[in-house]
């Protein structure tokens, strides 16, 4: 999904006379649909780069599906049908959470991911940062259940006539299940495309082929009980 940062910040206070006038820092709108595009691909190759790590962790084609490649709404990006760094290998739901900037940059949830993951114990958040570097990192983050659940009872008592969509998370409020570095997809002389005026690498050109193979087919193999759907759970 979308690293929200790059659209609305990274959460830091704004200046005192920025918040007196109702500014921020001054931003055309040719540089904000180039901001927009960074975060689609920066978004695009985290869950690229997650589906590689899935694959080198000895996942076959069966154990995943990567959802939000063909339901960009949905609430989370990977089913994981054998979340192999778990024991006994349950089923668990990812939403991959990339940014170019530390671990501690702030995560935005929308409120159907907020929903979705208050009432799915096995729901996981996958924190890819740094990944202009030339070893990306990773974090899953558990324990999402209770704290979705405390800011949705929170909300219940904002004013009537008053809509939240998104909200700015610390992902020190997780618990961090596993942390490991993945190994760049940044090829020398690679495939390359241009976005608004801005060179960027074409990761999924870098990824390995039987990589991308599973995360097609995961993609696109229907599994009993499992049917598409335009929006997810909880959706409004």
């Amino acid at each position: 999904m979308i690293p929200w940062d790059a659209l609305f910040g990274t959460g830091a206070p704004a200046p005192t006379e920025a918040r007196r006038s109702g500014r921020l820092a001054p931003l055309s709108s040719e540089a904000l649909r180039r901001q927009l595009l960074a975060a689609e691909e920066t978004g695009q190759r985290g869950e690229e780069l997650f589906g590689a790590w899935l694959a080198s962790m000895g996942h076959e084609e069966g154990d995943f599906t990567w959802i939000s490649e063909t339901h960009a709404r949905s609430a989370y990006d990977y089913e994981v049908h054998s979340a192999r760094w778990l024991d006994g290998t349950p089923k668990v739901f990812i939403d991959v959470k990339t940014t170019r900037g530390p671990f501690d940059r702030q995560i935005h949830l929308s409120i159907s991911e907020l929903r979705f993951a208050a009432e799915t114990g096995s729901y996981r958040i996958a924190r890819l940062y740094k990944i202009d570097g030339e070893t990306p990192k990773l974090r899953i983050l558990s324990g999402v259940q209770p704290v979705a659940a405390r800011i949705l009872e929170r909300l219940e008592a904002l004013p009537e006539g008053v809509t939240v969509v998104s909200l700015q998370l610390d992902p020190g409020l997780f618990e961090v299940e596993l942390r490991t570095t993945l190994p760049s997809r940044r090829v020398p002389g690679g495939h390359e495309k241009k976005q608004g005026g801005n060179t960027g690498h074409v990761w999924s050109a870098s990824l390995p082929a039987r990589v991308l193979q599973l995360m097609r087919m995961g993609a696109s193999t229907s599994r009993p009980g499992w049917a598409p759907r335009s929006c997810p759970p909880g959706a409004p």
